[in-house]
């Protein structure tokens, strides 16, 4: 097994007998060593890493040393390769190498030869536990700034959330806000009507007039069944938009098979509910894809053509790849091909489709807005559909329309697959 970069010694000796009778008292110590001929060669060993540098006096005058000794200060600022130098001692020499050391901003050992071969590897020791802290220094440093780092990221995306939860509650309270207000301008129409028909039953009444006041009676028990309506969608709506909806993968057909099997208003003879074809499992929240059903396909029988069996199909197709007209199995077989939009190998739509009053195209592009109705004289309370888009977009679908007025309409879901 290969020693680790801060335990082998480097030795460079112009005499090679000199360097390799050092290199075999070190390795009889267990000590690792590498044994250079020329000084290029240790500048190469240095950029692998080391764990000492060793060398004599006389290899100051091999060719590659000022090379090596710009190698030495061309380390990084956690690195201080410890040198040791064999000198013959004198004055002028000391102060030669520690020069060298000085210009190589290395530590140096200075050892006079001759010497004891314990004095030698006492300095090789004490040299590679220098060596080893540095690189223990070094992997901390690491290890400290790979936790700033995560650190950092923790915090920025710490504060992407909170941004992005501000964001959001901001327009939860501005939808709530617009709703507030919308919905209590909208329930005092009704209130002023029952209040209005009931006076006039009061006096209908006290009058003897009976049949004016069934009439006012019954006008009374419309605003309040308008009233009724508003409130239970108002509830709907709100809990659509406070409460979590966690994703799941779904299967639609059953939704729907169970939906007509418990709902009289989707069952023959009031309406012909049709199920075509397999319904591929999606991601999406069971309650909140329920709610768009049931949304969906109560606008279908409640606004069929007057005297007309409401009739609704109902399938599911993949997004396409590239743009091209939807099959031809509506059931108004004169309507022209439509184009779906921002089509997508992505997604499965599913569409629903009814022979009722359509919508006219003037208030098809806000259909799904909060209290738009798809007619202007309709009885809806323009809060349905608006519910239908608000529960797509939290179980990260979408929702769309295709309609004519008096031709029917095609309502369509966009969900990932499951």
């Amino acid at each position: 097994m290969p020693a680790p970069p801060d335990s082998t010694v480097l030795i460079l000796a112009p005499v090679g007998q000199d360097g390799r009778a050092t290199a075999a008292m070190l390795e009889a110590q267990g000590i690792a060593t590498r044994v250079c001929s020329e000084a290029a060669e240790c500048t190469a060993r240095i950029a692998a890493g080391a764990g000492a540098l060793l060398f004599t006096e006389e290899a100051l005058e091999l060719p590659g040393m000022p090379a090596l000794l710009e190698a030495l200060k061309a380390q990084p600022p956690w690195s201080e390769l410890p040198l040791i130098v064999l000198t013959r001692g004198g004055e002028s020499r000391v102060n030669a190498l520690l020069d060298v050391a000085a210009s190589a901003a290395g530590s140096i050992t200075l050892l006079e030869r001759p010497m004891l071969a314990i004095t030698l590897l006492h300095s090789v020791q004490v040299a590679l536990r220098s060596r080893r802290r540095q690189y223990e220094l070094r992997g901390l440093l690491a290890s400290l700034e790979d936790k700033i780092t995560e650190r950092k990221q923790f915090q920025a995306e710490l504060e992407r959330l909170v941004a992005e939860r501000t964001a959001r509650l901001q327009e939860m309270v501005g939808e709530l806000e617009h709703f507030s207000y919308t919905i209590t301008h909208d329930m005092r129409a009704p209130l002023r009507a029952m209040q209005g028909f009931a006076e006039l039953f009061t006096e209908a009444y006290a009058s003897g007039q009976q049949q004016d006041a069934a009439h006012f009676l019954q006008r009374v028990r419309t605003a309040a069944t308008r009233m009724d309506r508003l409130i239970t969608d108002a509830l709907n709506y709100n809990k659509a938009i406070r409460q979590e909806l966690p994703i799941e993968p779904v299967d639609p057909a059953g939704l729907l098979r169970g939906m007509l099997d418990t709902y009289p208003e989707f069952q023959s003879p009031k309406a012909q509910v049709e199920i075509r074809g397999k319904f591929p499992r999606v991601m999406a929240n069971e309650a909140g894809l329920t709610q768009c059903f049931s949304n969906l396909l109560g606008n279908a029988v409640k606004f069929a053509k007057p005297g007309q069996t409401p009739r609704i199909r109902i399938w599911a197709e993949p997004r396409w790849p590239s743009p091209r007209t939807a099959p031809s199995n509506s059931l108004q077989p004169s309507r022209p091909p439509i184009l779906n939009p921002e089509p997508s190998s992505h997604w499965v739509r599913i569409w629903i489709e009814d022979n009722g009053i359509g919508i006219s195209q003037l208030l098809v592009p806000r259909v799904f807005d909060m209290f738009a109705r798809g007619q202007t004289n309709c009885e809806g309370t323009g809060i349905g559909l608006a519910l239908v888009r608000k529960v797509m977009d939290r179980m990260g679908g979408k929702a769309g329309v295709e309609s004519e007025e008096g031709q029917g309409s095609r309502f369509w879901l966009d969900l990932a697959p499951g």
